[in-house]
């Protein structure tokens, strides 16, 4: 589903801005595609995150989810700043290879954290490669329920104080994103509901894509960012899901580039993921519940 030798494509955005050391990233399809077609698969320095599929069901409660040798050397934590509720525990944890989290109406802060598995538990040393390095990872399945809005997920993503943090989203994106002081917001207020919650299995839709963002960040192994999910109807009972995906931390001493030649077109709804592939990770989603 992902590949762990693709390097990023030559510079291929449309738009390009800073805000409190976040940069923006609006590509059109066809210039991605054109990207993806003029960049071969090259051995890299690349190292994909898998989170397996684990069911970690005290995650509402205990404020934790750990995973194990996500990569070598590599293990992960997903933290909460404090309990909330979750309609469906059971699938708080990853499926397909992506972290999976499961909550009700308001907001939840978490911390995704990577850890140097060969110090003590595994859990003591933050990860550091000793070169610079990139993280792109991907949220997906951040999506709505009907054009009122009455149901819908919001991501907020921050940035650290010392890493730029990027994110791309398709041109035709569902989602209304805004750029604050050191955050990006994500709302999927008028985006519809689109089926997710249980991995891609290696299909990205262009409707899928609509409701993903990637995100990039910088010679850090911490990210921070807040789950909300806003509930108007009448009965708020009813729970959503946002699925992570990984993504690849790209050691900057080993990334090369190889031109090739075109290749025929894949199937259409593979076309995205070579795309984002170039950029270090194949974007998947979930939905609600």
């Amino acid at each position: 589903m992902r590949s762990n030798e693709l390097c990023r494509a030559p510079d291929y955005q449309i738009a390009r801005g800073r805000k409190s050391k976040i940069a923006t990233r609006f590509p059109t399809k066809a210039t991605i595609l054109a990207a993806a077609l003029s960049v071969a698969p090259c051995i890299a320095s690349a190292i994909t995150l898998n989170f397996g599929d684990s069911i970690q069901s005290d995650f509402a409660s205990t404020g934790v989810m750990s995973y194990y040798n996500v990569a070598d050397g590599i293990n992960a934590t997903l933290t909460s700043d404090s309990s909330f509720v979750s309609g469906n525990a059971s699938k708080n944890g990853s499926v397909d290879d992506d972290i999976r989290v499961n909550t009700n109406a308001g907001t939840v802060n978490l911390t995704l954290s990577l850890f140097d598995s060969t110090v003590g538990d595994g859990f003591e040393s933050l990860y550091d490669p000793g070169v610079d390095y990139d993280w792109t990872l991907a949220f997906y399945d951040i999506d709505g329920y009907d054009p009122t809005g009455s149901w819908y997920e919001t991501v907020t993503v921050y940035a650290d104080a010392a890493s730029e943090l990027t994110y791309t989203v398709t041109e035709t994106t569902a989602l209304d994103v805004t750029s604050g002081s050191g955050s990006v917001t994500f709302s999927a207020v008028d985006a519809p509901a689109v089926k997710g919650q249980d991995g891609l299995n290696g299909e990205l839709t262009d409707e899928q894509s609509s409701v993903a963002a990637i995100i990039g960040i910088s010679n850090t192994s911490v990210l921070d960012f807040s789950f909300t999910i806003v509930d108007n109807r009448d009965s708020n009972s009813s729970s959503r899901n946002l699925l992570i995906d990984g993504g690849n931390i790209s050691l900057a001493s080993a990334t090369v580039t190889t031109p090739i030649a075109p290749v025929p077109l894949p199937a259409a709804g593979l076309l995205m993921i070579a795309a984002m592939a170039t950029m270090g990770v194949a974007s998947r989603r979930s939905r609600k519940s």
